[in-house]
């Protein structure tokens, strides 16, 4: 399947605002269209030339928002799915079921992680991400397909509970049980809300104007000012020297204005309204981060925070944000995946290890300890650090093979002390009864 990003992030003509379009009202008030045409320019435009024209603020507020939703995406993305058989004491991983599953989507091939950060991404964005089970017939998992939110329609009963699915351009009816969805921002037990309705009621741009914001992100402090030559030139010279000018610095002829030699080129101040209004953009990226769960060090001034401060706030952000999501999807698939019966045998979990550190390091000195501990043995380590095993005795855990160390000299001083044993005896023997003793001697010799 051709993904393009711009699709993932597509709604309807309805929710979008057209390009150039500016809020007459003089209130630029950070909204549910804004955010959503902030998000669709951030991933069609290339450059300003191409007729894609987006303002500064919009450009800016997206990146944040793609860079909340990408690392969370990224992050369940990476973190293995498995699916364990049940017995008494244990449970045993199946290997290639799940994955097998879910590397195929319909009649074309995709990688397990693009199926779980497409999922995930359509239910951060919009509440509620959808992949199809396709069944054998014996009703046991076959495939699973995604599909983008934007296409699926819901069928309810008189409760408002979802009763079939159906996948736009298609005649077919797709059963409840038969479509796994991810839920954001649970508005009741059924629907998710997206983040771009929720950001528009809880996150407000009321004091400041865009065209304040255009002149210092992006291409502000470039396109704007003046440029003089330093010698007279012909109108060919200039006009080719334009057009590198407009071709190096992404912008239009009719942001350029050229002097006659000798005037200085000076760039734009920020007015200390125009500072205040950058500010509250700052202050809006915190309360986007928030919203998210994501940790401001990971979208903004990442140079200025220590290895102590990493950890902590990874720690925060995993067991915040990721966590949740991983719990849903464990069982949203297990509940959908088996029968009644089936799911007192097979169980499907995240590997989650990996995510308890933020750092390799960190990571590994952490394995470390439980090594030495006897919480992992030396393979169980390895393996979670993607490493090869050592063998047979790599499965023997530190405390077992202290116990086994401890078994063997005990064995060996049971040992010792029965042959001391036996040796003194023997010696009361010869003691209480020499002649039979020497007699015996005597016999052994003759044999």
């Amino acid at each position: 399947m051709e993904f393009n990003f711009k699709d993932l992030f597509k709604k309807s003509k309805s929710q979008q605002l057209p390009n150039n379009t500016t809020d007459t009202s003089g209130n630029y008030g950070f909204g549910y269209k804004t955010i959503v045409d902030s998000i669709n320019n951030y991933w069609n435009r290339t450059n300003l030339n191409k007729g894609v024209s987006i303002s500064s603020e919009q450009a800016y507020l997206s990146a944040v928002v793609c860079r909340c939703v990408n690392l969370i995406a990224s992050k369940v993305a990476n973190t293995e799915l498995v699916e364990y058989k049940l017995t008494t004491n244990k449970k045993t991983p199946v290997k290639g079921d799940v994955d097998m599953l879910l590397n195929v989507t319909g009649d074309e091939i995709t990688k397990s992680y693009d199926m779980k950060y497409l999922a995930v991404s359509q239910m951060l964005l919009h509440g509620n991400g959808y992949i199809i089970i396709k069944r054998s017939a014996n009703q046991l998992p076959e495939r699973l397909e995604f599909v983008e939110s934007e296409f699926v329609e819901v069928l309810k009963d008189e409760r408002g509970r979802p009763k079939q699915y159906i996948v736009k351009g298609e005649d077919e009816y797709i059963r409840s049980s038969d479509m796994i969805v991810l839920k954001y921002h649970q508005k009741n037990l059924y629907e998710g809300v997206g983040a771009l309705d929720v950001l528009a009621t809880e996150i407000g741009l009321s004091t400041a104007s865009i065209e304040l914001i255009k002149k210092y992100f992006n291409n502000g402090l470039k396109s704007e000012g003046f440029y003089t030559n330093s010698y007279d030139m012909s109108k060919p010279q200039l006009q080719q020297l334009k057009d590198q000018l407009i071709e190096m610095e992404n912008t239009s002829d009719k942001d350029l204005t050229f002097l006659p030699y000798g005037v200085n080129y000076q760039a734009k101040q920020a007015t200390p309204h125009e500072a205040q209004v950058m500010e509250t953009l700052r202050n809006v990226i915190e309360q986007i981060c928030s919203f998210f769960g994501v940790p401001l060090s990971y979208v903004y001034q990442t140079d200025s925070v220590t290895t102590s401060q990493l950890e902590e706030k990874n720690s925060e952000f995993i067991h915040d944000a990721i966590y949740p999501l991983l719990d849903q999807i464990e069982k949203e698939l297990r509940f959908k995946f088996y029968t009644r019966l089936i799911r007192k045998k097979f169980i499907i979990q995240f590997k989650r290890f990996t995510l308890y550190r933020a750092s390799y390091t960190d990571l590994k000195d952490f394995v470390t300890s439980l090594t030495e501990k006897g919480i992992f043995s030396i393979n169980e380590a390895r393996e979670l650090l993607g490493w090869d095993s050592i063998g047979e005795l790599g499965d023997i855990r530190t405390k077992q093979l202290n116990s086994i160390v401890l078994d063997i000299f005990k064995d060996y001083s049971y040992q010792m002390l029965e042959n001391s044993k036996m040796k003194q005896e023997n010696k009361e023997k010869q003691f209480d009864n020499p002649d039979e003793t020497k007699d015996n001697q005597t016999i052994d010799k003759k044999e």
